[in-house]
């Protein structure tokens, strides 16, 4: 295995986990109102910024952690960090896969927007729409590792 295929099954983890959380959270103070009144922009603004610190450190402590634990799994004292023209490739392929998704479900935010959803909402499934289009970019990697690009 790759050190970028074990870097994108990395990221896989940590961005599943990282989302379920603020999905779990948001849900919960959403139910309790907490995003209501003339304060539920500034209020969701903040959260969104919780979720980018929150995602950057569980990134690098995942990045670090999941490596020394794959390295230990597979008896692999020194990585090789080799980066290749068929990574690049691979790479290319699913950003370009990732953007298509990620461009189209913030239409889809802004259609929801123009029916009348709530901005709260809508800001959400644009935070969403962007996670779901990175989640999937690191899928195809995955996948086109696992099938030899």
């Amino acid at each position: 295995m790759s050190y970028e295929e074990k870097n994108s099954i990395i990221s896989l983890i940590v961005t599943i986990g990282v989302f379920g959380y603020y999905g779990v959270r948001f849900s919960g103070l959403y139910a309790e109102g907490y995003f209501t009144g003339p304060e539920a922009m500034t209020r969701t603004g903040w959260e969104i910024l919780y979720l980018i610190g929150y995602g950057i450190i569980a990134q690098i402590i995942g990045q670090i952690v999941l490596t020394i634990l794959f390295s230990i799994l597979a008896n692999d004292p020194k990585p090789s960090f080799v980066v290749d023209e068929r990574d690049r490739l691979i790479s290319l392929r699913g950003v370009r896969f990732g953007y298509a998704f990620a461009g189209g479900g913030v239409t889809l935010s802004i259609v929801a927007l123009a029916f009348g959803w709530d901005p709260v909402i809508v800001f959400n499934l644009v935070i969403f729409s962007i996670a779901a289009g990175a989640f999937v970019e690191t899928l195809v990697k995955v996948v086109l590792y696992r099938i030899g690009g």
